[in-house]
């Protein structure tokens, strides 16, 4: 259970990576805030589900929670990776302007824009840690349709994750390939 800690780690380093644009993009204050307290309320919601597992006895209750727990922890994987990507846009550089702090957080909101945002799917991902966490003390979410449905969903995000690293992994390769030609 080692990987839900490191997500949940990194859930808050990019929670706290996103103070830095708290006074650059003072207009968005609140949406900021908010995508803060989902980043932090995420990594609380993997650090519980992380110490139910860990102290559920019985493995059956586990069999039934670890296709759903992989789904999810790789999709929140995907989710900060490309958050850390768009995060990049600052660059190394120590004179950050409030411009390239705005430019980075309108494609940050561009890139989640389809899902209603950023603040959406990590309350989609929370929703669902704590429904894997009734499972494993109750046997099933409390609201099992509810619970479907966001399995659903972020099935469908992991699917367009995935479909997305491998389209950039064939481009690469062929870049590669064509760089290698050309020598």
């Amino acid at each position: 259970m080692a990987a839900l800690l490191s997500v949940a780690e990194t859930a808050e380093a990019v929670g706290s990576a996103l103070n830095q644009f708290l006074n650059p993009v003072a207009d968005k204050s609140a949406e900021i805030t908010a995508l803060i307290a989902q980043c932090f309320g995420t990594s609380s919601a993997l650090r519980k589900l992380r110490n139910a597992i860990e102290r559920c006895p019985s493995p059956r209750q586990r069999r039934l929670i670890v296709d759903d727990t992989d789904d999810v922890r790789q999709s929140l994987e995907y989710t900060f990776q490309d958050v850390k990507s768009v995060f990049g846009g600052l660059g190394r550089t120590a004179e950050r302007t409030r411009a390239v702090y705005r430019r980075v957080w309108v494609d940050l909101s561009n890139l989640f824009y389809r899902e209603s945002g950023l603040v959406h799917r990590l309350e989609q991902y929370r929703q669902f840690l704590r429904g894997l966490v009734e499972t494993l003390y109750e046997g099933e979410p409390r609201d099992l349709d509810e619970f479907d449905h966001i399995r659903d969903c972020i099935l469908t995000i992991l699917e367009q994750q995935e479909d997305e690293r491998l389209a950039d992994h064939f481009e690469q390769t062929s870049l590669d390939e064509e760089e290698q030609a050309s020598m």
